[in-house]
């Protein structure tokens, strides 16, 4: 969150403001920070977005520069046990933390279903270790990642598709109600053409 977007959420007024974050978040991302004019006047040209580099520091960021209190929560609430494990040990090795009581398998009966439908589909797939559950990532191969000419942002509506039909086959396949166990949340909508 970039503090332009802060301060349209926090109004003129400055109410009292609870603010969640990530310190190892990846800054605002402002495409326009470097772009110039092409002016023949100027050799430099001048720079179309001159706050730019202003918008490449998020709101949680300036609240710590300033000096305001922090809370740092180092316990996994939500995330079934074995799940933050790859993050903590890649990402956050040197932040202790510990996974809290919500963490339990008996939270986390999606999770459980669907590594049970992974090594039924999978056989060759390795358990989790007891009491947990571990990450899984699917190779979509022959799948072609799409770059906006403007934004630059990317997606690929064929591992959308793919997502969707491996989902709908894990309802058929284990005879679950897609309505209390399987959600994704994409962040690419809903593909084209495919309403499951």
């Amino acid at each position: 969150m970039s503090r332009p977007d802060l301060y349209r959420v926090w109004g003129n007024t400055l109410l009292p403001y609870l603010l969640g974050g990530d310190d190892m978040q990846l800054p605002p991302t402002v495409m326009t920070k470097d772009e110039k004019d092409e002016d023949e006047k100027d050799e430099d040209g001048h720079h179309r977005n001159r706050l730019g580099a202003d918008g490449t520091l998020s709101a949680l960021e300036f609240f710590r520069a300033s000096g305001w209190p922090i809370y740092r929560l180092r316990t996994q609430l939500r995330m079934a046990r074995g799940l933050f494990n790859t993050c903590h040990r890649e990402v956050y090795s040197d932040v202790p933390f510990n996974y809290g009581t919500g963490s339990d398998l008996g939270n986390h009966a999606t999770g459980v279903n669907l590594e049970r439908y992974l090594r039924a589909r999978f056989p060759r797939l390795a358990p989790a270790a007891a009491g947990t559950l571990s990450e899984v990532f699917v190779h979509c191969e022959g799948t072609k990642c799409l770059v906006d000419e403007v934004t630059h942002s990317k997606r690929n509506p064929d591992q959308v598709l793919n997502a969707l039909d491996f989902l709908a086959d894990m309802v058929k396949t284990a005879r679950i109600s897609a309505a209390d166990e399987a959600r994704i949340r994409g962040p690419f909508g809903h593909a084209p053409g495919r309403n499951r």
